[in-house]
């Protein structure tokens, strides 16, 4: 009887450990679910005139690196009056040249923004930038404040993200030791994360200072013409 009475016990403090869990569980949900973060607003639309172009170039390239790869056999062994010397000179002219001109297009093209969204969250303006990898795989990069963004200095580019050394007002958001992230860059089709920019802000006074840093292959230049995106203002 005594035994029964103690189980019984048991069993009416687990239940109620699970119903103190589970209200624990549901109340951190409604937390989380509270402090989420408003839906992005689509302010503007804008896709790149010359993504075709580019891709195509970019094909023909990876076409004629394979075609010079595929012809250096033939050249050592074609029946021809040409030595040893003068079939390496060959080999190594076609496969030099044919090297640099796609590393070339691929430097050239590697900004160049095939689209691009500009957001609206809460106060921030943001933009989501579609560029392509050495592959022609499609990245997404997604600036989360648009401040963040400067004049580039690089050839063949119109904005980069900022890097070195900011500082910036103290706020809620911004203050000592806190991990701010600046830019993501995405796979499109997988979703994986491959990279991000980001800052840790060190309090000195009223203000806020960080060096902004990256992790993994994160873009930072990008080719957009800025005509057709008015809505999206970089100093």
């Amino acid at each position: 009887m005594t035994s029964n009475l103690n189980r019984t016990g048991l069993l009416n403090r687990s239940g109620l450990l699970n119903l103190k869990k589970t209200s624990i569980l549901n109340r951190v949900l409604t937390f989380n679910r509270n402090q989420s973060t408003s839906t992005p607003r689509l302010i503007q639309l804008y896709n790149g005139s010359l993504s075709d172009v580019y891709r195509k170039l970019k094909v023909f390239s990876f076409g004629s690196l394979g075609a010079a790869f595929a012809i250096s056999p033939i050249i050592t062994i074609l029946d021809a009056p040409i030595n040893t010397a003068g079939r390496i000179f060959l080999i190594t002219t076609a496969l030099t040249t044919s090297i640099t001109s796609t590393a070339m297009i691929n430097w050239c093209g590697k900004p160049y923004v095939s689209s691009l969204k500009v957001l609206s969250i809460g106060d921030r303006q943001s933009v989501e930038l579609i560029t392509h990898s050495f592959t022609l795989k499609k990245l997404r990069t997604l600036v989360h404040d648009t401040t963040w963004l400067r004049r580039a200095d690089r050839p063949l580019a119109t904005w980069e993200i900022c890097d070195g050394d900011v500082s910036a007002a103290a706020t809620h958001g911004r203050d000592d030791g806190v991990r701010e992230v600046i830019a993501q860059t995405f796979h499109l089709t997988s979703g994986k994360l491959i990279g991000e920019w980001f800052v840790i802000w060190k309090r000195d006074g009223d203000s806020v200072s960080a060096e902004v840093q990256k992790t993994g292959a994160v873009d930072r230049y990008f080719n957009v013409d800025e005509k057709y995106v008015p809505s999206v203002r970089v100093n």
